[in-house]
């Protein structure tokens, strides 16, 4: 049950199949006219990036009701270790920077509930350790990526990419696949890459957590940690 106090002629009621929205103009919102949607019926995906070298994280974060973006309204707060995520932004995301840490709490405010929180703990601190940044590798050969910290709770991605004189950019992800401090990359991963510009080489460990307390089920945040090397094909 919405417990959100009103006056007569100023909530309106907004029910699509079992989901049902009320509005409250002006509530938080600039009048803009967006619907009030409880945020334990809302969808959020939340994801906190951070560089090995770096001192902050990125927190960027979805929130959507049938299919819609949810704006939130008076009350209604998203914290990222106790900062306030704004938005939504152009892309109808909402933003924060925070202080790069070693693990991270979202709390949730809906003043129909309360407040509920979650904690994820982020990737180890890693290092890449093979190929030397700035090495030259064969893409006829290929060659073995390793990095330090090895950590069985978290997943990884390896970002290959290359800008060339004509402004292409092509790209090849691999994984998501269980850190195991390493992978070899074979000449099938490098077909698309050329000589004469250098190969971008980005490892991303990551964590997840499947459902983020405040917000529907299904709701996923995730915190990441990655660096970069650059490296010269040949």
């Amino acid at each position: 049950m919405v417990k959100h106090a009103c006056l007569v002629g100023l909530c309106l009621p907004w029910c699509m199949g079992v989901s049902c929205q009320i509005s409250f103009p002006g509530d938080g919102d600039g009048g803009l006219g967006h619907p009030y949607v409880q945020l334990d019926r809302a969808r959020a995906a939340i994801t906190l990036s951070a560089t090995t070298t770096g001192e902050s994280a990125s927190a960027l974060a979805s929130i959507t009701s049938n299919g819609e973006t949810v704006y939130l309204q008076k009350g209604q707060v998203v914290l990222v270790d106790g900062l306030e995520m704004l938005g939504p932004n152009v892309d109808r995301k909402y933003s924060r920077s925070v202080p790069k840490a070693g693990s991270y709490t979202i709390r949730v405010d809906e003043p129909t509930l309360g407040s509920d929180q979650t904690t994820i703990d982020a990737p180890a601190d890693f290092s890449i350790t093979a190929p030397a940044d700035g090495a030259s590798v064969s893409l006829e050969n290929g060659f073995t990526l390793a990095w330090t910290n090895p950590d069985d709770t978290a997943r990884y991605t390896i970002t290959l990419s290359q800008t060339r004189t004509d402004g292409s950019r092509p790209t090849v992800v691999l994984g998501p696949a269980s850190d195991a401090g390493g992978r070899v990359i074979v000449h099938a991963d490098l077909v698309d890459f050329r000589q004469g510009a250098n190969l971008l080489v980005k490892v991303t460990k990551f964590t997840e957590v499947a459902d983020v307390g405040g917000f529907a089920a299904g709701s996923t945040l995730k915190a990441e940690l990655s660096q970069t090397i650059s490296l010269v094909p040949a």
